[in-house]
């Protein structure tokens, strides 16, 4: 690893550019939320803010140089934060009056987004796309093509958010029960599973771009760098979706909690 702190200057390995979106985006959260929510709870300003940040590591920091040009498995995982792991904690740090806000409301309900915003939509299209983006010949094309990978990218990433917008988002237009999140849950692990079975399985080098890249990890082959990307984005991808599952549990014994109380204090009032 010391040759990449030792090729690269301060600037290629963390990107000044996404510093300033994340600062900007967290001072804009911040204002909002005063100006919206007049205040927004401790937990979800962390959650907020440590998605963001998050998501600053995988776009921002040397993992993406490192993913980009040398180690696949890397790669994965900046794919796995971006998609799996910011989304979430971001959509939970938002107060529920910004996102049934008049303006926020329209625009999640009207248009392209309103499209994607529908659950099974967004469900099949990113798990679509992302891994149609894993088939070799797009994805060593993608690399060589930077503005159609970036385009490529900044799809995925919105049909990420707008994925776990209905799961995670109690005001939002397209809010699931937590029975339907469950079920949603489990589709979406099951759309994105062949694509990680294809990495992990395959008995060749699927993608040219590693072939001819520097070793950075002398025991690491280009096989077994393949292979655990896939492994990296399988289980990533399972831990987050346990974890939304816990939380929906414990939102759904919150409500029939509520429901017993009002139940006891109109058996009380009568």
């Amino acid at each position: 690893m010391n040759y990449i702190f030792e090729s690269y200057s301060y600037q290629e390995l963390w990107n000044i550019g996404w510093l300033f979106f994340i600062f900007l985006i967290t001072f804009f959260y911040f204002y909002v939320t005063k100006k919206v929510a007049n205040r927004t709870s401790k937990g979800k300003a962390v959650s907020f803010v440590i998605g963001v940040w998050v998501f600053y590591v995988a776009v921002g920091s040397p993992l993406h140089l490192i993913g980009h040009n040398y180690l696949f498995s890397a790669h994965m995982l900046e794919q796995a934060i971006v998609y799996f792991v910011a989304p979430p904690l971001i959509l939970i740090g938002l107060p529920n009056q910004l996102t049934k806000h008049p303006f926020i409301s329209r625009l999640l309900s009207r248009g392209l987004l309103g499209v994607l915003s529908k659950p099974i939509i967004a469900s099949l299209l990113f798990n679509g796309l992302f891994s149609l983006y894993h088939y070799p010949s797009l994805f060593d094309y993608l690399r060589l093509n930077h503005l159609y990978q970036s385009v490529y990218h900044l799809i995925l990433t919105i049909l990420a958010f707008t994925m776990w917008l209905s799961i995670l988002h109690s005001k939002s237009n397209y809010e699931l029960s937590e029975l339907k999140s469950l079920g949603y849950i489990f589709l979406n692990s099951v759309l994105i599973t062949p694509v990680c079975a294809l990495i992990i399985f395959s008995n060749n080098v699927l993608y040219t771009t590693y072939i001819n890249a520097p070793q950075l990890i002398s025991f690491l082959s280009i096989k077994d760098d393949q292979q655990l990307g896939g492994i990296v984005m399988k289980l990533v991808q399972e831990g987050v979706f346990i974890s939304i599952i816990g939380i929906l549990f414990f939102r759904w014994a919150k409500k029939e909690r509520k429901k017993e109380n009002v139940e006891i204090s109109n058996e009380d009032a009568s």
